[in-house]
């Protein structure tokens, strides 16, 4: 009917687009705290606080599923893998450094949605910055100096993304 079931207060804007994935509904808010919410009821399975930050911008990043594990990017430029049901940390990570000379690069949002592509986790930031991470333990493999606009795409060996130079970019993901 389209008539509204449930909805909750975060306190706070939401940052992006709420990721689904079984029977919680996950979503980070711009005061740097991710949510897991029950898709039948709207009540509030589990909080994480994550490093405050004051230079950032709306529209941020969403989570994104890893198998067991959720993937939370905070406008800090950290990024936190949590047992999806129990809210249970399991490893963080720091997207940092900035492009020298770019007003933006002061800002250290996330400004890509984490993409999961195998055992790897590749995040992107506004300033500067693409990382790749193991997904289990959250060890980086890589740091690249090219922001990511938005999710990045992994193809055939490949990275495929729009830099924070508004280029396009190919990347070799090894």
């Amino acid at each position: 009917t389209g008539s509204e079931i449930w909805s909750q207060d975060l306190d706070a804007p939401g940052d992006s687009a709420p990721t689904v994935a079984g029977d919680l509904v996950y979503v980070t808010s711009r005061d740097s705290r991710a949510w897991a919410v029950e898709v039948d009821s709207g009540r509030i399975r589990y909080t994480v606080d994550g490093t405050p930050s004051s230079s950032n911008f709306a529209g941020g990043a969403g989570a994104a599923i890893a198998g067991d594990l959720v993937v939370f990017p905070f406008p800090s430029g950290e990024v936190m893998a949590m047992f999806r049901q129990g809210g249970l940390r399991r490893w963080s990570s720091t997207v940092s450094g900035e492009r020298d000379g770019r007003a933006a690069a002061s800002v250290s949002d996330i400004s890509g949605d984490p993409v999961v592509d195998g055992n790897r986790i590749y995040v992107g930031n506004q300033s500067g910055r693409l990382v790749a991470l193991n997904a289990t333990n959250g060890d980086r493999i890589w740091t690249a100096t090219e922001g990511a606009l938005s999710p990045i795409w992994p193809e055939g060996g490949s990275l495929f993304l729009v830099n924070d130079l508004n280029e396009l970019v190919r990347l070799d993901s090894n």
